[in-house]
């Protein structure tokens, strides 16, 4: 990612705003026996799922709808799918993601950074749909009765999120600063994780139920079998 560079009085302050431990980022929590637990389960990521290892496929716009009636994953000659919908006009749908060479596992808070940025520019109202469509078990919600380890601020997944983007290995901020102009004069990292991960805090897809529980364990890395 290429984008604007880092303010200076953001640099002198990034040692106060990262954990002094970063085992702390697994959402340490501890429930109502007194006992620690770790809200997060690790799954394979991508890393890199960006603009260009997404393949789409054009359809035609009744085709496509069909299964689909909110029509929220169609594009429609570069723009979301509603307008001049003729019948010679083509929409586009991602069909695969491509390129599995960095797969790892780990938190897959890690795969929304490329998304959010790249694909998806920064849009908060297309990271909402995206959040609300695919459910995904970022984290496990806690009860009134726990607390997270470490203050507030490890609760709130949009931290997760922006100490991922200070630690990542591509220029991630840079990409954030060319994105959001009013966050080059930003003067703390809460004031820019409030503006570009805010959305995070409001999402309310925490696995509970016992459906959420299995789609949590469909997702666990399990050895390879071997023959």
């Amino acid at each position: 990612m290429r984008g604007d560079p880092i303010p200076s009085t953001l640099i002198e302050k990034v040692n106060e705003y990262i954990p002094d431990d970063f085992y702390k980022l697994l959402y340490i929590f501890e429930d109502e026996n007194g006992l620690n637990k770790v809200g997060k389960l690790c799954s394979w990521i991508h890393s890199d799922i960006m603009d260009d290892n997404v393949h789409m496929e054009p359809c035609g716009v009744h085709s496509c709808l069909i299964g689909n009636t909110n029509g929220t994953d169609l594009v429609n000659n570069g723009l979301v799918n509603g307008n001049g919908d003729s019948a010679g006009s083509k929409s586009w749908r991602p069909n695969h993601i491509l390129d599995f060479s960095d797969l790892s596992i780990g938190d897959p808070i890690y795969d929304l950074i490329p998304i959010y940025l790249d694909i998806f520019r920064g849009d908060r109202s297309l990271l909402e749909q995206f959040l609300k469509s695919y459910k995904l078990p970022l984290v496990r919600g806690v009860s009134q009765n726990e607390s997270v380890k470490g203050g507030d601020k490890f609760g709130r997944l949009s931290y997760h999120a922006m100490c991922y983007c200070i630690l990542h290995d591509d220029n991630v901020l840079g990409a954030i600063f060319s994105l959001w102009d009013e966050l080059k004069t930003a003067k703390t990292w809460e004031e820019v994780e409030q503006v570009v991960w805010g959305e995070l805090n409001n999402y309310k897809g925490f696995p509970g139920s016992s459906s959420s529980s299995a789609f949590l364990s469909s997702l666990e890395p399990t050895t390879p079998t071997t023959l």
